[in-house]
């Protein structure tokens, strides 16, 4: 699926009232977006954050908490560290995976 375009800006805010006083002309600035999705492997280990609709080129930050007697073990790409840095490009998925502590 194609990155789906996301109203970016209009020359102030949106939405943007103003008093027409002649003929004007408005641009609206669109800008694809992707989708990021976060997920917690397994899902009673812990609680991800972050996934959401991002403009393309736009950073975000995805973050992992364990559950009580589970571990925090990295990101399935790699990552070890709870917080990890995402620069959206296209759609992408990221798994936290934990362990459970064995007493």
């Amino acid at each position: 699926m194609g990155a789906v375009p996301q109203l970016e800006r209009w020359p102030t805010n949106n939405p943007y009232t103003f008093t027409v006083a002649s003929n004007m002309n408005y641009t609206a600035i669109f800008a694809p977006t992707a989708v990021l999705n976060v997920l917690a492997n397994p899902t009673n280990g812990g609680n991800v954050t972050g996934g959401g609709t991002y403009v393309v080129g736009s950073n975000a930050l995805i973050t992992a908490t364990a559950t009580n007697l589970w571990q925090f073990m990295g990101w399935a790409d790699g990552p070890l560290t709870h917080a990890h840095d995402y620069r959206a490009s296209g759609g992408a998925t990221y798994t936290a995976t934990s362990n459970r502590w064995v007493w």
